[in-house]
């Protein structure tokens, strides 16, 4: 039985949509005849949305796609380099919104910062020129296990800009899925902090994993927010006395980006590997033209960088230029609300939430 369609756009919003302006890009009526011509052809559809969302490149690709040795093996935009950092930070530098905020936080006890995206380039290209000091070389695998605060998006975009492999873990994790997981990606390095807070519990997340890292022959370098004079630790501060200009690195499209695990409940943790074209295509796709978000957004999801819903997350507001809300903790402490008056109060348009919080704030409303 077909359920009754709750809402439906006004017309004002169907002519203003990026969903309208990518059909009249593709020279397509409606959306069934998008859908039906992209099945026969997706190299037609993925070569539109790279235009449309004006996707950058150092080195133009020679073909949108290759299947010659089967489906399962194709590679996408053929010859072509790119970086996603390219994408999400160096191609908005001209742009009037360069100088306004890209990410807004807030911690666990109410304390606010922000910080614009000419900052942020300014600080991942110190990170960068640190790991480059310390050895780390195009496609070393740097994992990161850090909560939801500003430092963990500078330490994955700054992986990302010399060309290194990001590989994020759930700060929830204990040490023996993160030691799993790094010995499983071959990670040369970590991210990560003295503590968060989680539900008013102070989270000692470095010391949680602190002897088993160290342990791991091939990690050389751990890089902490924090404090600690052992023999690998490379503390946070180091980082301000480095040059805050770094040119990206050039990357083949289809280059490993970052790692993402599953969580290992059901058996061996499996990682998924995204690529420099493909996270931003994808979302550009996804979230811009089908889900309609644009420049002017804010976006905001609670979801930990550990999951791909944080690269997700992160790669969404930067490639568009937006802002985006990180909060430190969980939806519903201190207050059951704080989820909710978060949107109210940094007044956010675009909201990503899971299942599993609906139903449990279904089951509260009872």
């Amino acid at each position: 039985m077909t359920k009754p369609i709750i809402w439906n756009p006004t017309d004002e919003i169907i002519k203003n949509s990026k969903l309208t302006s990518f059909l009249k890009h593709c020279n397509e009526k409606n959306y069934d005849n998008l859908e039906n011509k992209s099945l026969k052809d997706p190299g037609w559809l993925w070569d539109n949305v790279i235009k449309f969302a004006d996707l950058k490149f150092y080195q133009n690709y020679k073909m949108i796609m290759d299947d010659s040795k089967g489906a399962p093996w194709t590679k996408w935009c053929v010859d072509g380099k790119t970086n996603i950092v390219l994408n999400c930070i160096d191609r908005h530098k001209e742009k009037y919104f360069f100088n306004e905020t890209f990410i807004f936080a807030e911690r666990e006890n109410g304390k606010t910062s922000s910080i614009t995206y000419k900052e942020f380039d300014k600080k991942i290209s110190q990170i960068g020129n640190a790991l480059k000091m310390n050895g780390f070389k195009k496609s070393d695998v740097i994992a990161l296990y850090m909560p939801q605060i500003i430092e963990t998006y500078m330490s994955y975009f700054a992986i990302l800009k010399i060309g290194c492999v990001v590989l994020p873990l759930f700060s929830g994790y204990g040490s023996k899925a993160i030691v799993e997981r790094i010995k499983i990606a071959k990670a040369k390095g970590i991210f990560t902090v003295s503590s968060t807070f989680r539900k008013g519990h102070k989270i000692k997340m470095f010391e949680i994993i602190k002897n088993d890292i160290e342990k791991i022959s091939h990690i050389e370098k751990i890089f902490l927010l924090g404090q600690d004079k052992s023999e690998k630790v490379y503390e946070w501060q180091n980082f301000d006395s480095f040059s805050d200009k770094l040119k990206t690195e050039e990357m083949n499209a289809e280059d490993p980006a970052i790692i993402h695990f599953t969580s290992g409940t059901t058996g061996k943790p499996k990682g998924c590997v995204y690529t420099h074209i493909g996270l931003v295509a994808k979302m550009s796709f996804d979230e811009g033209i089908l889900a309609d978000f644009k420049q002017s957004d804010i976006h905001f999801c609670m979801a930990d960088m550990g999951w791909m819903v944080g690269s997700k997350s992160a790669t969404i507001a930067s490639s568009h230029g937006a802002k985006m809300l990180i909060a430190e903790g969980t939806p519903d402490f201190p207050e059951e609300i704080r989820f909710w008056k978060l949107i109210e109060k940094y007044k956010v348009s675009w909201v990503e939430l899971s299942p599993a919080f609906i139903r449990a704030q279904m089951i509260k409303d009872k």
